[in-house]
């Protein structure tokens, strides 16, 4: 565990020297900038407390901006963890990773799959632009933002040459918390948006 743990902490690091915030994601409002986090273990749990598990997985998630190619970096970051040597992590007091007879500690890294791509909306788009006014006619103001989700349709979309954004008009608040949800002040607000987005769509 914790060999998993240093090694997680070196390809952290790795990860954020090639993904740094960028502009970019400052100039497109995104609420937070490329991330790889952990989010679970798993370990043998028949195993007593006194002993050391002979192996441990984590598991995650990387967010990436639209602004890094996946392909590269997904590539890079696990050849890194791959061929980590694991002499060089540090430990904590007497742990070691290399023993004296030369057993070796080992680190794996491996995707669960191909990945999801992201999009960059056109902000000089019309599409951008017919929200907008639709948000501030309603609402009497509008602040876009971007997050990291996974729609990969959107971006496919976007391929295919059509001018996409993305709305919506629930709770940020308790965007995937357990009790998500929206006012009915919001949905209402929501239809009168839509309307005003089709008028505006139909001036152009």
């Amino acid at each position: 565990m914790e060999l998993a743990m240093d090694a997680l902490q070196a390809v952290q690091n790795k990860f954020y020297e090639l993904c740094p915030p960028t502009d970019k994601e400052r100039k497109f409002g995104f609420k937070c900038c490329t991330t790889m986090k952990p989010t679970q273990w798993a370990y043998p749990s028949r195993a007593p407390s006194s002993t050391i598990p002979h192996t441990a997985t984590i598991s995650g998630d990387i967010r990436m901006s639209p602004f890094y190619n996946i392909g590269e970096i997904r590539e890079e970051i696990r050849l890194f963890a791959n061929s980590l040597d694991v002499s060089k992590l540090g430990g904590r007091g007497p742990s070691q990773y290399v023993l004296p007879d030369g057993t070796r500690g080992a680190v794996k890294l491996e995707y669960a799959g191909p990945g999801l791509r992201g999009y960059a909306a056109d902000v000089r788009g019309q599409a951008f632009d017919v929200i907008v006014k639709a948000v501030k006619e309603v609402l009497g103001e509008a602040k876009p933002y971007s997050v990291t989700g996974s729609l990969p349709c959107i971006a496919d979309l976007r391929d295919e040459g059509f001018d996409v954004c993305c709305t919506g008009f629930g709770l940020m608040s308790y965007y995937h918390a357990n009790n998500e949800r929206a006012k009915i002040s919001d949905f209402h607000n929501g239809f009168k948006i839509v309307i005003a987005m089709i008028n505006h769509a139909e001036a152009l």
